[in-house]
């Protein structure tokens, strides 16, 4: 599966067959069968925000074990 955020989502909303369409003929063809869904990020528009704190607290924490 391929998720899409940001402005990649509001393509693939707004334009979903046209840019599936692009994918197919831009896909290396001994693959063109196996092609994996494209579907919008689950955590829409606070995904990068969502994952930058994430990335943040996951160090504090590893920090905080560490020491231990």
């Amino acid at each position: 599966m391929v998720t899409l955020g940001g402005l990649g989502a509001d393509l693939l909303a707004s334009a979903g067959d046209v840019f599936s369409a692009a994918v197919r003929r831009a896909a290396m063809a001994w693959r063109r069968d196996a092609l994996p869904p494209i579907v919008p990020a689950g955590l829409g528009a606070l995904g990068p925000s969502i994952g930058a704190a994430e990335s943040a607290f996951a160090g504090l924490l590893e920090d905080l074990v560490t020491r231990r």
